[in-house]
């Protein structure tokens, strides 16, 4: 039986995402940062399988002006289902904030279990960095999820 992961911020699984189209509110962010600084993208996801999903990768889909430098796995252990996006720092950010992190690859999601799956980039040159798409591969998958991460000098 193929196993079911649920992208909170997706539940219908975008298969695509045109660059510069319209996203579902929270499922955009921007991080003011400076050249070489890190912003990342925490995707909320659920197992409503009965069988566990192990998570092997993230990847960028739509990336300019930046470099993939880190992905990791976030446990959630709140009531109901994570939020869908949370927008932020690096690994040691998130740490620092007393979020439990740990290595992305061949993370197992039991059923009923969810957590959040992270992307982290860097900003590369002066011009913005600009995460549009990610997709997420499990053992059974690709998901592609739509987001919208800008690293830029000011969010205003």
């Amino acid at each position: 039986m193929r196993a079911l992961l649920s992208i909170v911020a997706s539940v219908a699984l975008v298969a695509s995402c045109a660059p510069g189209s319209v996203l579902a509110d929270g499922l955009e962010g921007c991080r003011p940062v400076t050249e070489g600084q890190v912003g990342s993208a925490s995707f909320g996801l659920v197992n409503n399988s009965n069988d566990p999903v192990v998570i092997e990768s993230m990847t960028a889909q739509e990336l300019s002006g930046g470099t993939v430098v880190d992905s990791w796995f976030e446990p959630f252990d709140g009531e109901g289902d994570p939020e869908p996006v949370i927008f932020g720092g690096s690994r040691a950010d998130r740490a620092a904030e007393g979020a439990t992190v740990s290595d992305l690859g061949g993370t197992v999601l039991e059923p009923g279990d969810a957590g959040y799956i992270a992307l982290a980039v860097r900003r590369d040159g002066r011009g913005d960095a600009l995460l549009e798409v990610v997709d997420i591969t499990t053992d059974t998958q690709v998901l592609s999820a739509p987001v919208r991460l800008r690293l830029t000098d000011s969010c205003e």
